[in-house]
């Protein structure tokens, strides 16, 4: 094998494995290349991939690049593993760190990228270092820079109000902007683009898209005949309370569907504070609306609003359709007092050990007790959801997932129960294992629970299609419930426990 020339440039960017191997590694790449005697495919390499192609640009380049950044040596663990013909010391200096005043680091044995991070950073100073007064492309770069730097540019702007409509739309935290993969993110996008901080984000930005929205919304109001309104109170996970206003109204024959307002509730939601904090919203906001009716729950606060406000009022149907199901399945003892209608909100009051004793039939209750309590603990227990996933994969049902009942969501004691009822056996399993003395269905309860869900079904459909907001729901009312009538008594033929047959007529 013919000799090569040591002193070649392309031995500062590359170091054989062994002393005759005839296998040469690029540095930065870690691209391996036969040499064959010659430092032609090093020389393509170095060509192709780093757009070096000889020693006096290497050499130029050293030069310009030394005069805009600091260096500094790298610690012994940068040092390549054999370099032929070096010294140790050699191999520090070829493997220094070139450090920019701005923070950026890489690798100086190859000085693109500390070109590339100048001219995209610094070109004013790039251009001041290495004398380069074409106005061409300078005048171009700087207008591109600042085009995105200018907070007063026309894209800088655009920028802007596109990061504030994402965290609208998506409703996104405002810390989103200081989250290090989101800015890593929009660097990777256009590293010439800075984002606002949060406080512009807040203060600035969404505060004006609110303005331009409320302004294109009042607008449109504006010219609508009539409007109905929907308002309903809520809590955050901080427990401050809220009352949020839609509008519901057709636009070019059209139905569309807004929110007016959320409103922040400082005391008890009164009728005098309800009354003050919603005229307030629609003077200020929406002055002269035509509303047709306001819907609500049936909670008397609500409706005792609506009658001091003179407004039509109509109660939600999907709400009293969830009142009637609780009402059956708690049916309280008239001896021992019952509760309110408004307050018969079922999963308010499962939990309530003393409660059960008022109620005339216990066996809906319970099972749906046990149920929630059957849950609960799958979904603390890390183990147990383990052990009842690996269940669910021996009997082909990993599909099925456990749904706990919560209050706020309606026919979420449907889906609860369907969904323990599909897992019974592996429940079963995976609880005579583990000593927390909580007992899986019994056979009674799990034959009743099929005839309970075919009880609970019309109820469902019902109340998924009148709660739709995209269409007109108050003209499928009559109609949906006829038809929950007349399926329910149909389902007589068909119950075979006393139980479910007494709670069926209590729906109906």
């Amino acid at each position: 094998m013919a000799s090569m020339n040591t002193n070649s440039f392309v031995w500062k960017h590359f170091y054989k494995e062994e002393a005759n191997s005839g296998i040469a590694t690029c540095f930065k790449r870690r691209k391996t290349y036969r040499t064959s005697g010659n430092t032609s495919n090093l020389r393509d390499h170095l060509k192709r991939a780093h757009n070096i192609t000889n020693q006096s640009q290497i050499r130029k380049r050293h030069t310009d690049d030394r005069n805009a950044f600091e260096t500094q040596t790298t610690d012994t663990y940068l040092q390549p593993r054999k370099m032929r013909s070096q010294t140790l010391e050699e191999s520090k200096s070829r493997w220094e760190i070139a450090k920019c005043k701005c923070g950026f680091l890489t690798n100086f044995n190859n000085t693109t990228n500390l070109k590339d991070h100048s001219q995209r950073n610094h070109q004013k100073k790039w251009d001041k270092a290495t004398g380069n007064n074409s106005s061409g492309s300078q005048s171009s770069n700087e207008e591109n820079v600042s085009t995105i730097t200018d907070g007063k540019s026309e894209r800088k702007k655009a920028l802007d109000n596109a990061v504030a409509k994402f965290v609208i739309k998506d409703l996104q935290p405002l810390s989103v902007v200081e989250d290090e993969g989101f800015k890593n993110l929009i660097f990777e996008l256009d590293p010439r683009y800075s984002l606002p901080c949060r406080r512009t984000l807040r203060d600035k930005l969404i505060t004006e898209a609110y303005e331009k929205i409320l302004e294109v919304l009042s607008g449109v109001l504006a010219r609508t005949s009539q409007i109905s309104l929907t308002f309903d109170g809520w809590s955050s996970r901080t427990m401050q309370h809220y009352l949020t206003v839609t509008g519901h109204f057709l636009e070019d024959m059209v139905l569309k569907v807004a929110t007016l307002g959320v409103i922040s509730v400082p005391g008890r939601s009164t009728v005098a504070d309800l009354k003050l904090l919603l005229n307030t919203l629609l003077t200020d906001k929406f002055p002269n609306l035509k509303i047709s009716c306001a819907v609500t729950d049936n909670a008397k606060n609500m409706s005792a609003t609506c009658k001091h406000m003179k407004l039509p009022h109509l109660p939600c149907i999907a709400h009293s359709i969830q009142l009637v199901i609780n009402a059956a399945i708690l049916q309280t003892n008239e001896k021992k007092g019952s509760i309110d209608v408004e307050e018969t909100d079922l999963f308010r009051i499962i939990d309530d050990d003393d409660f059960i004793e008022t109620c005339v039939d216990t066996s809906v209750y319970s099972i749906l007790k046990k149920c929630k309590q059957i849950v609960t603990f799958f979904h603390r227990s890390g183990i147990a959801i383990k052990e009842l996933s690996n269940e669910l994969i021996i009997r082909d049902q990993k599909d099925v997932k456990l749904i706990q009942s919560v209050e706020t969501r309606w026919n979420s004691s449907y889906y609860m129960l369907k969904s323990v009822y599909a897992a019974k056996d592996a429940i079963a399993v995976v609880l005579s294992n583990v000593d927390n003395g909580l007992q899986p269905l019994t056979s009674q309860e799990a034959k009743l629970i099929p005839e309970i869900l075919e009880i609970l079904k019309p109820f469902v459909d019902m109340t998924e299609e009148l709660g739709g907001d995209t269409y007109v729901t108050i003209s499928r009312i009559i109609p949906s419930i006829k038809e929950a009538i007349i399926n329910g008594k149909s389902l007589t033929q068909t119950l075979s426990s006393k139980i479910t047959l007494d709670f069926q007529k209590k729906n109906l």
